[in-house]
């Protein structure tokens, strides 16, 4: 009850003491940063902009240098009575970096003079050169793109890739993780799904006669060998935590991403 009460307070201060019209500050190049997803949080230390960032979420842990930054909860729990303290705190002027989805809880925030959000959307590798253009430019950093290599010659596998097993939900056309697996120069057999994690049955997974089916997490064993009983002739590959990490985050690890596709498929 007292953090609601001290939520409003401080929002109610902000709207009326810093909005006006003639605090309008256009240039943001300096202002401090927050950022409330891990991808983008990865871009931001590419950038060579961690001595901005001062506020992250619960779940941004790569690289290892940003434990030392703030945490200002997740991306469904956002401390923002922390965030408007960390405004007041630098000079009024502040960067929030976000997700899309995320821009229903970050609300009033938008309205308050001299607190401007960043919204990002990743459904392509491209995307990633374009967050990182689009960063590097509001704060003056010279072009860092990324150089993708060429998806390889040889022949490409026929891959399916399970965000879960219980249901089966996999990657669709919209999803970062199809084209990924496309500049790996292999094919995702659910790629031209509407949406971007469609459900499925393993019945129509099994008309699709993976090579190989990459499993990103499982609810059970059982549910898993139920699988692998279901497709006797596909490689089954179970990712670790860490290659979770990279090929589900569109950031500058996306190069490492293209690389664990290639060597899935070997």
């Amino acid at each position: 009850m007292r953090k609601t009460f001290l939520y409003k307070f401080l929002i109610s201060l902000a709207l009326l003491v810093f909005a006006a019209p003639a605090f309008c500050r256009e240039n943001f190049e300096g202002a401090k940063i927050i950022s409330i997803a891990p991808s983008i949080t990865e871009i931001v230390y590419y950038l060579g902009l961690d001595k901005n960032l001062i506020g992250v979420s619960q779940s941004c842990d790569y690289p290892v240098d940003v434990k030392n930054k703030e945490i200002v909860g997740g991306v469904f729990s956002i401390n923002k009575e922390r965030i408007l303290e960390l405004y007041l705190e630098n000079d009024r002027r502040l960067k929030i970096l976000a997700l899309i989805f995320a821009k229903p809880f970050l609300g009033e925030l938008s309205h308050i003079d001299g607190i401007e959000i960043e919204y990002f959307e990743f459904k392509r590798v491209d995307d990633v050169n374009g967050a990182i253009l689009r960063l590097g430019k509001i704060y003056n950093v010279p072009q860092k793109q990324l150089q993708l290599p060429p998806p390889t010659a040889s022949t490409p596998k026929k891959i399916l890739y399970l965000i879960q097993t219980s249901p089966i939900i996999t990657i669709g056309k919209n999803s970062y993780i199809t084209d990924v697996i496309a500049r790996s120069g292999n094919i995702s057999v659910t790629g031209d799904l509407n949406g971007e994690y469609p459900p499925v049955s393993k019945e129509y997974i099994a008309s699709l006669s993976p090579d190989i089916i990459v499993v990103d997490n499982y609810d059970s064993t059982d549910k898993l060998d139920d699988l692998k009983a279901f497709h006797k002739n596909a490689k089954f590959i179970q990712l670790k935590q860490a290659q979770k990490d990279v090929i589900n985050r569109p950031g500058p690890r996306v190069i490492e991403g293209v690389k664990i596709f290639r060597e899935l498929a070997q």
